[in-house]
């Protein structure tokens, strides 16, 4: 296997080259050779039994590179956006979104622009501050770039998963120069990995 580079959260776990998980106590985990619907329900921000419902009949998991087509597609129109990257493992779900680093420049550790928090929720900006009522915590940056805090974003997220999910997750992200990448940690049980 080949190591591609190192992303490391807060020394709890370590994803290397989006192949490989290891965890705090030494274990590792393999990447799932085919993302599980519910990870997808959970990037999309989608409820696993309304698209069974809807888009009947549907697979329990599906190649990562149609899931990767699919958020290209549908985030061609972002200001900065250039690729995604994702994985799925057994005890967490994770992607990296990379950015144009011309046009988006990130300075304040503690903040990111509503514009990147909505790629990274893949929702329109719009949509995504209406559902979190976040419009209350935005402020301006130097640039005239509306921000939000990071802990605000993350609690979010949090929040929105469980609602979504019925699980507790945890929500880690980390910020490169070209990148931002999100580990959320969850487990998946027999439901989820076999739902049909």
């Amino acid at each position: 296997m080949k190591i591609l580079r190192k992303k490391d959260y807060d020394g709890d776990c370590c994803v290397f080259g989006s192949q490989l998980l290891i965890k705090s106590n030494g274990e590792t985990e393999e990447k799932l050779p085919q993302m599980p619907l519910s990870d997808i329900c959970m990037l999309l921000d989608y409820e696993v039994e309304r698209v069974k419902k809807d888009y009947a009949p549907i697979h329990s998991s599906y190649d990562y590179e149609i899931i990767k087509l699919m958020l290209d597609a549908s985030m061609a129109t972002g200001l900065y956006y250039q690729q995604c990257e994702i994985a799925s493992f057994d005890s967490a779900l994770y992607y990296s979104i990379y950015y144009d680093t011309d046009k988006l420049k990130l300075k304040d550790t503690n903040h990111i622009p509503v514009s990147l928090a909505a790629l990274l929720s893949f929702l329109p900006e719009k949509r995504m501050l209406n559902l979190i009522g976040l419009e209350m915590k935005v402020y301006t940056d130097e640039n005239g770039e509306p921000s939000i805090s990071v802990t605000d974003f993350l609690e979010y997220y949090e929040k929105g998963l469980l609602q979504k999910t019925g699980q507790e997750c945890d929500v880690k992200m980390q910020r490169k120069d070209d990148c931002v990448s999100i580990l959320i940690k969850r487990e998946l049980t027999n439901k989820t990995k076999n739902d049909e």
